[in-house]
């Protein structure tokens, strides 16, 4: 729809509104409720400052046209004044005290207050939430996160949001009569403003049984026997039952708000994490977007497969990891189907699932000291730029699911379309995984899968990925930031070691490359999201480079996406007496937790340079991330001398489910 100057030509006809006009018709053939939506769309267009007294729109050529009130009208157009009561771009929303993560795309400084810059926000197309912050700077944002934290000083004001209250007696309002009606009650009024597209509110005559459809949300004093009841209303209330806990961005919860679900330690949230509230055409009502029941906090265990021993010698023995010193910690669970080193794994449709890997098959092998094989002949292995032989034993496309409901055993089920190992895994919005590169058969990988379960049917499947990788990568860790953003972290590539930080956006089906990369290059090493000091930031640490085993942590707020180095230790102990003691460097572990607790769990304990990293020895115990409360200097791994599995091992994978469904009699 295309904005131009004015023309001036022929007559009009007025159509009143309220005591004023308020829409005017060029002529009587045109019939307004056909156009409508059009002429609204113009009306939005309209800046206070530059369109006149109100916009024309030209039916025949789709144009909008900046008018005055004494202009004539064409006999195909329809002007509407600039005052006319509306809603949608011009209700204040706001909520003190809170800010919300996500993409700042443009701030502005000088603005007046938090309803000033909900407006800057309503003007930017891409803007989702206003930040408005005490030294009257307004912050837009896009592809927000949801959880809201509490800042003084900070006001957030959402781009889609209603103040009206349901209904109000004693009442008419000011606005374009759409529709006359009979209704039997103030409810039957309001569905029928929901079915009326260009409906915003409804004023119920009690006595006549007249229900008025109107285009307006201003009130405007009535006789007692009316009743306004609006189309955009409340969602039903929420509660913090039991350990779990809802943030909502507005307390009135109107249309248009979210509330995201917060879990306490020990605890993580469903895959339902938040809502928003909605009205929904189908029953004309207002509800939540998703089944509030769904969204709890459950006891978390991991569920612990594969990897290498002590000796280099594959695993298929699975154990429970819990966070309680309880039976269920270190329980076994029945063995993977092979010895596996370098699979993925994640939850799809509550089922905890196992792709690729490595598997034990070596030909002319020889151990070496500390650690790794050395092979005169290998039935395969990758070979990277620089010489660099990569002897992992032939990879696997099987994947295999664990049965907690009926079996309690693992079930074969989809083949991945590429063998690997050393890939990364994401979970999608759309409860499938996503696993992304790794090592193949022959080579390093770009190539990324999907594999999901049809929750209707239960029919595994694998599909292609949402896009391949930018550069072909193993060794690296993938990220969910939010419902919208998978970011890739490190890796090898190319014959070195990556420090680079890739993010797809699955709405614009883009790759994009951070600005900012880590501080340190890394590879095996593991990350994850997690809420630091109230904020959400993805956790890197451990893994390896050119200049050996790494003991350094680095935190990126998925808001400024800047990564901080949260420092290392300045000496090693005595390597030999203290195995078991020394905490931060690690490589080939696996993370466990929640969105509020972090520990690695396993790996390989290295010295710091090359010449010592052959000092190497798998591990059993756990370490905890204990973030200080406002220094982050003082953040630091804690041994968590209880918690171990039951087997050392790297290399290994570990996923979560609800410690109900594995730590119980039955199993």
């Amino acid at each position: 729809m295309r904005r131009v100057g004015i023309l001036v030509v022929a007559s009009f006809l007025v159509q009143s509104c309220c005591s004023e006009p308020c829409v005017i018709l060029g002529s009587e053939d045109l019939d307004l409720s056909i156009h409508w939506k059009e002429v609204h769309e113009c009306l939005m267009t309209c800046d206070s400052d530059d369109c006149g007294d109100g916009i024309g729109f030209d039916t025949d050529l789709k144009e909008c046209r900046d008018k005055e009130s004494n202009d004539t009208l064409t006999s195909k157009e329809i002007f509407i004044y600039k005052d006319c009561p509306q809603v949608g771009n011009k209700i204040p929303c706001t909520v003190d005290g809170l800010d919300l993560s996500g993409t700042i795309i443009d701030t502005r400084s000088g603005v007046e207050n938090a309803e000033a810059c909900q407006t800057l926000c309503r003007e930017n197309t891409n803007c989702e939430a206003g930040i408005f912050k005490a030294d009257k700077s307004c912050i837009l944002k896009n592809e927000i996160m949801g959880l809201p934290v509490v800042k003084t000083g900070f006001a957030l004001a959402m781009r889609s949001c209603h103040q009206q209250p349901c209904s109000i007696p004693n009442t008419d309002i000011e606005g374009l009569e759409l529709h006359v009606l009979s209704t039997d009650t103030e409810k039957d009024c309001q569905l029928k403003c929901g079915n009326e597209s260009m409906c915003l509110a409804s004023v119920f005559d009690r006595e006549k049984k007249q229900c008025h459809l109107k285009y307006g949300t201003k009130n405007a004093p009535s006789g007692t026997n009316t009743v306004v009841t609006f189309k955009y209303c409340d969602c039903p209330s929420i509660t913090d039952p039991d350990n779990r806990k809802m943030v909502c961005t507005d307390p009135k919860l109107r249309v248009g708000s979210h509330c995201a679900l917060l879990c306490p330690e020990r605890f993580d949230g469903s895959e339902l994490a938040q809502v928003t509230c909605q009205f929904h055409n189908d029953n004309q009502s207002y509800h939540w977007s998703g089944d509030l029941s769904l969204m709890s906090c459950p006891e978390l265990v991991g569920i612990v497969v594969g990897g290498k021993d002590r000796t280099s010698t594959y695993l298929k023995s699975v154990e429970v990891f819990s966070n309680d010193e309880d039976q269920c910690q270190a329980k076994k669970l029945p063995d993977y189907p092979f010895d596996v080193a370098g699979p993925v794994s994640g939850s799809v449709d509550g089922f905890g699932i196992v792709c690729g890997g490595a598997t034990n098959s070596y030909v002319e092998c020889t151990n070496r000291k500390g650690g790794g094989k050395v092979c005169d002949r290998n039935v395969e292995y990758v070979e990277t730029k620089g010489g660099s032989r990569w002897y992992d034993g032939p990879k696997t496309t099987q994947c295999h699911y664990y049965d907690h409901e009926l079996t309690h055993t693992w079930l074969r089920t989809v083949d991945l379309k590429e063998a690997r190992a050393y890939a990364s895994s994401a979970p999608l919005p759309t409860g499938e995984l996503w696993i992304l590169g790794g090592l193949g058969s022959k080579s390093i990988l770009d190539s990324t899968e999907i594999v999901g379960r049809n929750p209707i049917t239960t029919a595994w499947y694998v599909k292609p990925g949402l896009q391949r990788l930018p550069r072909a990568l193993f060794g690296h860790c993938s990220v969910q930031l939010d419902q919208n953003r998978i970011a890739v972290i490190g890796g090898f590539w190319d014959g070195d070691y990556s420090a680079q930080v890739h993010t797809y956006n699955i709405k614009n089906k883009a790759w994009a490359l951070e600005a900012t990369s880590l501080n340190e290059a890394r590879n095996d090493h593991v990350c994850k999201l997690t809420r630091v000091r109230g904020v959400m930031q993805v956790l890197a640490t451990g893994g390896w480079n050119k200049n050996g085993a790494l003991n350094t942590t680095e935190l990126m707020d998925v808001q400024t996406r800047i990564w901080t180095l949260q420092g290392k230790f300045d000496k090693l102990p005595d390597f030999e007496d203290n195995l078991e003691t020394f905490p931060s460097l690690r490589r080939s572990a696996v993370l466990f937790g929640g969105s509020s607790s972090v520990m690695m769990v396993g790996g390989v304990t290295c010295g710091l340079d090359n010449d010592l990293r052959r000092n190497c020895t798998q591990m059993s115990s756990s370490i905890k991330f204990t973030p200080h409360e406002s220094d982050p200097s003082l953040d630091k791994w804690e041994k968590m001398s209880s918690l171990k599995m039951s087997t050392p091992r790297s290399s290994h994978t570990l996923f979560h489910l609800p410690k109900a469904f594995v730590c119980n009699n039955r199993n």
